[in-house]
């Protein structure tokens, strides 16, 4: 719920052009993705602990850690460098 309504103010954000709307989107994305990682972790804990955990499903769980760590990590250099610019 929280992506859809930071992709709507995103949205409007692009025709009004204010940087304080840009931030508090930054850090809402940042705060989802973090709780993503968070949802992963206890997924991949979860499968470990019963045994159901094969190949596939270690590669797919890697592939959506993987994932959500770059993202994370843009978002951090996104936030670094327009702390910087302004």
């Amino acid at each position: 719920m929280l992506l859809l309504g930071c992709l709507v103010v995103s949205i409007f954000n692009i025709f009004f052009a204010n940087t304080t709307v840009d931030w508090i989107i930054s850090y809402a994305l940042l705060a989802v993705y973090i709780g993503f990682i968070a949802v992963d972790i206890q997924r991949v804990k979860r499968l470990a602990d019963s045994n159901q955990l094969n190949l596939n499903s270690s590669l797919l769980l890697a592939l959506n850690l993987y994932i959500d760590f770059v993202y994370v990590f843009i978002r951090v250099v996104a936030l670094v460098g327009n702390s910087r610019r302004n």
